[in-house]
């Protein structure tokens, strides 16, 4: 046992890492409401110090385009805005949808269509402005060196726990790196805080809140890092940083 935590194993770049709010997700609202609840959850947003925001869509494009808009004009041009469809749409109402994206300023367009659809993914990162992002899905780097070789996005989103462990998750970043594409890790910002820490070229990691339902495995820490300011600071105990709170699994566990 070294005693060190793992960004410094792997180099030690830095420190802490941007990062942004990865929220606005369908509710049971409607219409007018749901905008008020993006309008609402972007003010929270400024209000906690985050410098970029990322919002759901992919059911009704009209209405969609009005959350994004809603969330502009809440945020400003000060503060980057990711769109994520969770592979809902074909390739055609991802192309319209992503021409209306375009006079939003909008970082990335993430998971349009299937990640499995590689020949689509190339066409509309090939038509659209806006960089095409994916990855979370993907569970080897070779996986990955086909969607370079195919030009089917300018962002990827590894994610550790899917990819098969950190080696895999560095190779990926190295074969990116190589070839001028930006890497953004996707969830569990308490592992992906120490590869990017180590990795000179991540420099910004998906963060969900400490009270999220979609990505929660805080609570079964004993400890977690909380973003200040839109930053997250990389532990120094050794290791990730945090230990399993056994007492709190029993809680989980599903029992027949």
């Amino acid at each position: 046992m070294t005693g060190v935590p793992l960004y410094k194993l792997l180099g030690g770049y830095k420190n802490k890492v941007k990062v942004y709010k990865s929220s606005g997700y369908y509710s049971d609202l409607k219409a007018e409401a749901d905008l008020d609840y993006i309008q609402q959850d972007c003010f929270e947003a400024l209000k906690e110090g985050f410098t970029a925001y990322k919002l759901r869509v992919g059911l009704d494009p009209l209405h969609d385009i009005k959350r994004v808009e809603t969330a502009r004009k809440t945020l400003g041009y000060n503060i980057d805005i990711f769109v994520d469809a969770n592979n809902a749409w074909d390739t055609w109402t991802s192309l319209k949808f992503g021409k209306l994206l375009e006079k939003y300023d909008i970082g990335w367009f993430e998971e349009p269509v299937s990640p499995d659809d590689i020949a689509s993914l190339s066409r509309i990162s090939r038509e659209l402005s806006i960089p095409i992002a994916v990855g979370e899905l993907e569970s080897t780097h070779w996986a990955f060196q086909s969607i370079i070789d195919s030009k089917a996005a300018k962002i990827l989103q590894p994610d550790v726990t899917v990819i098969g462990g950190v080696t895999e998750f560095l190779k990926v970043a190295h074969q990116a790196l190589a070839q001028g594409i930006t890497v953004v890790p996707h969830a569990y910002s308490e592992l992906h805080i120490h590869l990017a820490c180590a990795l000179p070229q991540i420099d910004i990691i998906e963060y969900f809140e400490p009270n999220s339902d979609i990505v929660n495995i805080n609570k079964i820490l004993n400890n977690s890092s909380i973003a200040e300011n839109g930053y997250l600071m990389c532990a120094d105990e050794p290791g990730l940083g945090f230990k399993v709170d056994e007492s709190k699994i029993d809680f989980y566990k599903i029992t027949q």
